[in-house]
């Protein structure tokens, strides 16, 4: 019988080592302590096959061999039955599910304990005394039980009491007490998925961060930072595109926070060859004190946490625009009705991000591209050089 100050102890062990798989045999090996049995908690796959999460592969291994070799009342296996039949947290007495029963000779008990601290280490065994645990095992009375299943995996967990006979166990008090393991282990494998859910969508996150070349945050909708690339944060604070407000990105460039509302609400670009497509990212671009030319752009990122799509990340970057092919003097001249000179004029005043340059590469005058300019500005709806840049980018496929 588990006393209260003993289940107090376990509860306290499973909170402080339940955070790691490893930490597992540890939290084992003391109910195997306490309780003079065998303790197994091991994970198996939709399969069937074990793993060596929680309570190790070594032990998995020999209480999965052993429940392969029992049979139930309609031939099926006594794991099979645990795995895919079997009410969660209901406790089964092993040598009932047995059909017919099987009373084998227990044997003394002369393998070594199944968990060494908080490492497992596999014990090494000659295999006779492999064998000999394996029966005493089968043979022996013990409680098991499906405390957690998902999709893909079942985790059992089982009392098996090597040195008792059946009629030294009180089926009450032994069902009672498994219970209580039961509860409090179920707490700490909950605990346990929640962290990892929580170190799996960090790694995530770093990795889609760290992909991105240049400076790049990632925030929710509402501006909370979820990752970030070093010193990405301090880049759009000094080009004054957010505010900090501790782990709250607010947004400051108005056109920026148009781009987010945009693809939050799921609106059709502007100035784009077909603005009746939803783009999954915006740019906005914005020139330095040094006169270079920089993109914000802003991407809808899918949240592997949620299907819904109000639930979206955003990746915000700030990068240098690449070389612009000559191609997208055909586009603007496709889609916004350019003439072959206004296009060039459109395409070389962005690469240079100077009047002064592109009149002296293009070999015309100042009044001409002047011209040129007004005819651009009309024809693509924009009214500033900065607002021509952003639709030739567009048209470049940049983003």
């Amino acid at each position: 019988m588990l006393r209260h100050i003993d289940e107090v102890k376990l509860l306290i062990r499973v909170l402080e080592g339940n955070l790691q798989s490893g930490g597992w045999p540890e939290i084992l090996s003391l109910i195997e302590t306490k309780l003079d049995c065998r303790a197994f908690l091991s994970e198996f796959d939709e399969t069937g096959n074990h793993t060596s999460r929680f309570g190790g592969a070594f032990p998995a291994h020999m209480i999965s061999d052993v429940l392969r070799q029992i049979k139930t009342e309609g031939g099926r296996t006594v794991l099979h039955f645990l795995l895919n039949e079997a009410s969660l947290f209901y406790p089964y007495c092993k040598l009932q599910l047995e059909q017919p029963p099987v009373h084998l000779e227990v044997p003394q008990d002369l393998a070594p304990p199944l968990y060494q601290g908080r490492r497992e280490q596999r014990p090494i065994l000659e295999e006779p005394q492999r064998q000999q645990l394996s029966e005493s095992l089968r043979g022996s009375p013990g409680v098991l039980a499906p405390i957690w299943r998902t999709e893909t995996s079942t985790i059992l967990f089982g009392c098996v009491f090597t040195r008792h006979t059946p009629d030294m166990i009180d089926p009450a008090t032994s069902a009672e007490t498994f219970q209580r393991l039961v509860r409090a282990i179920t707490l700490g494998l909950s605990n346990y998925f929640q962290q990892e859910t929580l170190r799996i969508d960090k790694q995530v996150l770093i990795a889609l961060v760290s992909a991105v070349d240049g400076p790049a945050v990632l925030i929710t909708a509402e501006g909370d930072t979820l990752a970030h690339t070093t010193g990405a944060v301090d880049v759009l604070v000094a080009h004054d595109i957010v505010e900090r407000h501790g782990s709250k990105l607010v947004l400051k460039n108005k056109q920026v926070e148009d781009c987010l509302q945009a693809l939050i609400s799921g609106a059709p670009p502007t100035h784009a060859p077909n603005a009746n497509s939803v783009q999954p990212s915006r740019s906005v671009y914005f020139t330095e004190p040094d006169s270079v030319l920089k993109r914000v752009s802003i991407r809808k990122v899918p949240n592997p946490r949620s299907g819904r799509a109000g639930d979206a990340w955003y990746l915000l970057r700030v990068s240098a625009p690449e070389e612009i092919p000559e191609e997208v003097e055909r586009l603007l001249q496709k889609h916004h009705d350019l003439s072959h000179s206004e296009a060039r004029l459109a395409r070389y005043l962005t690469l240079t991000g100077s009047m002064n340059d592109t009149v002296d590469r293009l070999g015309i005058t100042r009044n001409t591209a002047k011209t040129h300019l007004r005819r651009i500005y009309e024809k693509t709806g924009v009214h500033t050089q900065l607002e021509l840049a952003g639709v030739v980018y567009r048209l470049s496929g940049l983003f």
